[in-house]
């Protein structure tokens, strides 16, 4: 695998070029994260150089159910950031049953002891829903990282590695499903 400053990261859904800056200041300095359609890229067939997805798709319209079907069907490592209720639809059992890597080595989720994850609303944005804060802040839905790590590249137990840091911090908990995830959260509180 590469080392943390040489791994290539595409986040395809560009908001501002926030997601760039946060990953560079945490050592990640290869993002692509540009001002493109991500469907029309994939329709090119020129994909960007990466080694791991790394995304927040826009949870309207069908953005979710067509960004998870294109991580299924990579193949490559990716981190998803999802509203938990995505876990339950029809089309993501699908993905989980009938993609080779994901029957193979089903995501595992991330998330967060006792709080929500919180999102800040884009400046100027033409249409602000009343569900956000005159700070920007919004947390329209309970959330967690579906990460896939292919069998290829070691799967779900090099997840296992961040075992120590995740009783260390409890800041955040690792579990095979969303529901465990709730349960495994309750158990750090």
């Amino acid at each position: 695998g590469a080392n943390k400053g040489e791994l290539k990261l595409w986040d395809p859904y560009y908001c501002n070029g926030s997601t760039k800056r946060h990953l560079a200041s945490l050592g990640f300095p290869l993002c692509h994260n540009e001002n493109e359609d991500f469907y029309a890229v994939v329709a090119s067939k020129k994909l960007p150089p990466h080694d791991v997805i790394i995304t927040s798709p826009p949870y309207s319209c069908d953005h979710i159910e067509r960004c998870m079907r294109f991580c299924a069907e990579s193949a490559k490592p990716w981190c998803v950031l999802l509203p938990n209720w995505v876990h339950k639809k029809d089309y993501y059992q699908e993905l989980l049953r009938k993609t080779p890597g994901m029957a193979a080595s089903p995501p595992q989720y991330l998330g967060p002891v006792g709080v929500s994850y919180n999102y800040w609303f884009p400046d100027g944005a033409e249409q602000r829903p009343a569900h956000v804060g005159d700070d920007g802040r919004t947390t329209p839905y309970a959330t967690s990282w579906a990460i896939f790590l292919p069998s290829s590249v070691g799967g779900a137990r090099l997840l296992k590695n961040v075992e120590p840091e995740q009783r260390r911090l409890g800041e955040w908990v690792i579990a095979k499903t969303v529901k465990g995830l709730k349960w495994c959260a309750r158990k750090v509180e």
